[in-house]
């Protein structure tokens, strides 16, 4: 879903001000994105799944280092490599504006865009960060 998301972005050129709530003065919240790297997530799953226990246990896999790495970061980022992408200051607007850009992009961009999980998702608001 990140690689999705992130060949998105760079293909429509679109981002939203911010993916969380902004705050009471309209700046973009310190927030964390708690993704993992695969390798990490595959070699965890493999050494928990593999070993052997005389009951069942659930491990759930996170990041827990707040270092203040969002999605508006990676975004962030992305723009200072270079990749014209522009900021649309309202939630809503820029999800009608992405979703309309995702639709008029070549087959091949589109089948790996986030295009199916944004017509099939009902919360239209950005994420809080509290």
């Amino acid at each position: 879903m990140f690689t999705r998301l992130m060949l998105t972005l760079v293909a429509t050129g679109l981002a939203p001000k911010s993916f969380y709530t902004l705050q009471q003065d309209g700046t973009r919240p310190r927030a964390h994105y708690d993704g993992l790297p695969v390798d990490f997530s595959a070699e965890a799953v493999n050494t928990l799944g593999t070993r052997p226990a005389p009951d069942h246990r659930t491990y759930h896999l996170f990041n827990p280092h707040d270092d203040g790495i969002s999605l508006d970061t990676y975004v962030d980022w992305l723009i200072d490599a270079g990749h014209p992408i522009t900021r649309v200051d309202n939630y809503p607007d820029w999800l009608t504006r992405f979703e309309t850009a995702i639709k008029a992009l070549p087959d091949k961009q589109r089948r790996h865009s986030l295009l199916l999980y944004c017509t099939t998702t009902p919360n239209r608001t950005p994420r809080s960060t509290a």
